[in-house]
């Protein structure tokens, strides 16, 4: 049989507070003077108050004691139940009995969340990664770096400086041949006269 616990104590009730000192009777005196003006000493406890704060000490007393001895029952009982299992189940170190089957079923679920875990990690981390990549690459097709540009925008600029002399040209060419229509004679042609 093995031993059991000490009861528990409860630790000593403090003793009575000390007496409330009464209010004064007149404005401005010292309180607990009553009005007399006069320091008066503090009453002492009544045997009466003594005799109840003993019998308090003691239910309280007692009421510890009935806690412990539950307490010790409960103990005795988990031991002995423990001690009765045997080799059919586990034991800790407090004589609580495992259940191998309980921790089974709470071992299921942490093991599907770890492998689903290594899932997501093994598996979605790099098709998050491709999937980003992939994404980039779209922007950076429909973007241009500004020093691709700069030949392209300088031969249009000359092809531009080229079609402004060309204009200029055949501009210049139908001022002249309108100049020469207007001085020449309103006569008729060589042939017309002949005829």
């Amino acid at each position: 049989m093995t031993a059991l616990p000490p009861p528990m104590q409860s630790p000593a009730r403090p003793s009575a507070p000390p007496p409330i000192p009464a209010l004064p009777g007149a404005p401005g005196a010292a309180t607990g003077s009553g009005g007399s003006g006069g320091g008066a000493a503090p009453e002492a406890p009544l045997p009466a108050q003594i005799s109840r704060d003993a019998a308090t000490a003691a239910q309280d007393a007692a009421t510890a004691a009935r806690d412990a001895a539950t307490l010790a029952r409960d103990n005795a009982t988990a031991i002995r139940d423990a001690q009765g299992t045997g080799s059919e189940g586990f034991t800790t170190s407090t004589g609580v009995p495992i259940d191998p089957e309980a921790i089974i079923r709470e071992a299921i679920p942490i093991v599907g969340m770890s492998l689903s875990m290594i899932v997501v990690i093994f598996i979605g981390w790099p098709l998050a990664r491709a999937f980003a990549r992939r994404l980039d690459r779209r922007t950076e097709l429909g973007m241009v770096s500004a020093a691709e540009l700069q030949p392209q925008i300088r031969q249009l600029q000359e092809s531009i400086d080229t079609m402004a002399v060309e204009l200029e040209r055949i501009s210049e060419s139908q001022r002249f041949q309108a100049k020469l229509l207007a001085e020449r004679p309103q006569a008729l042609p060589v042939e017309q006269k002949r005829a």
